[in-house]
């Protein structure tokens, strides 16, 4: 007699299903007889069940090993020795030749209860990863332990990040690119582990920016995706975990992104930083920024953004600091000239004094910008060589 998986289901039944660690071991619920009979089998001969364990690991009775750390443990005469149904799940589910059998299948059918996946995720790091890697193809299993990482404390997540942490997210991302919450779930826990700064290996990340990328033209104006979404291209860019050839892209979604949301602050601030910190590697970048397009430049969304933030100092600072990088080509200075950007420069110097770093960045501007427009030096076109 092969047991199957109705000790979760007597459990998880309620009153008159079951008690609390007496599953019902066999192809069907024993009635009291039945069970009767079984006790007094395994107080007669403790050693039977052994036995038979053994001939089915002979007989190669498919999961026979899991069945071999189930029963000991489930068929203990002293109630107060059987294992706990918390146990029967971990082992059940986790063990990874027990996943594909056709008793598997009849343990979580089309979805896994929401009962059964909190009881799994209520490990460290390590068994909810393993727990993803396991359940890959059930949406409500990632989203429920992606959510559970979310919640857990820096300490327990434990530094430097492990490296199979961003690669489950990623595939996570990659197999449910359908499914929003997912996407923005699989976003904001990125945003949180690269916000740390702590990363051994680079590798996995090189697939968020398509990915996010995906999502972001699927899903344009949902205010919350593109908040994460945006924050993740700002770090990938300070860790240069964003190709060359992926630039026009991520800046034109920046764009987007502030056009659509531009009453989202910290949306606007991750947005400008991203710009800013791919502008600063990239003139291809700074090009993509002030061309005209079919929703306007670069550059009057940037007039846009500050006469409705321009109360916000971290907002204009951050628009500061891509006019600073837009400023160092010299291509690029004359859109900055005939958008009349030095008018809206001068005013950010004038009315922030008190900030240092705004008055620098003005500073620098104004000067490009007045090099820029001011005649060359009689005799100074001859004296090039």
């Amino acid at each position: 007699m092969i047991p199957d998986c109705s000790a979760v289901d007597a459990e998880c039944a309620g009153p008159g299903a079951g008690r609390a660690g007496i599953p019902a071991p066999f192809g069907h619920h024993p009635q009291s007889t039945e069970a009767m009979y079984l006790r007094k089998s395994l107080r007669q001969s403790p050693g039977s069940l052994e036995t038979v364990l053994k001939t089915m690991e002979e007989k190669q009775i498919p999961d026979a090993e899991t069945f071999g750390n189930l029963l000991p443990g489930m068929l203990q005469i002293d109630p107060s020795d059987r294992i706990t149904i918390k146990d029967v799940v971990h082992i059940t589910f986790l063990s990874g030749s027990f996943k594909s059998s056709c008793i598997s299948l009849t343990l979580y059918r089309e979805t896994v209860p929401a009962s059964i996946t909190d009881m799994l995720l209520e490990g460290n790091v390590a068994s909810i990863l393993e727990v993803m890697q396991n359940f890959s193809g059930w949406p409500e299993v990632q989203f429920r332990a992606m959510k559970r990482l979310l919640k857990m404390p820096a300490d327990q997540l434990g530094l430097p990040w492990r490296p199979e942490l961003v690669e489950v997210v990623v595939t996570t991302m990659q197999l449910h690119d359908r499914v929003l919450d997912i996407q923005l779930c699989a976003c904001s826990l990125l945003l949180h582990l690269l916000g740390q700064g702590i990363i051994v290996n680079k590798a996995p990340l090189e697939k968020v920016p398509d990915l996010i990328s995906q999502v972001l033209a699927t899903y344009p104006a949902d205010g919350e995706m593109a908040e994460a979404s945006c924050g993740v291209f700002w770090l990938l860019s300070l860790l240069g975990c964003i190709k060359e050839q992926q630039f026009e892209q991520v800046v034109a979604l920046l764009l987007q992104s502030i056009r659509l949301c531009q009453n989202r602050v910290l949306l606007v601030n991750n947005a400008y930083r991203g710009l800013a910190s791919l502008v600063e590697v990239s003139e291809l970048a700074a090009f993509k920024v002030v061309v005209q397009e079919e929703g306007g430049s670069g550059l009057s969304l940037i007039k846009e953004t500050y006469q409705l933030h321009k109360d916000d100092p971290e907002v204009v600072e951050n628009v500061g600091m891509l006019l600073v990088h837009l400023a160092s080509y010299e291509e690029i200075l004359p859109e900055l000239v005939s958008s009349s950007m030095k008018a809206l420069v001068q005013e950010i110097k004038e009315r922030f004094t008190s900030s240092l770093e705004l008055v620098s960045y003005a500073e620098k501007v104004l000067l490009r910008l007045e090099a820029a427009t001011s005649p060359s030096p009689p005799g100074r076109e001859a004296a090039q060589p």
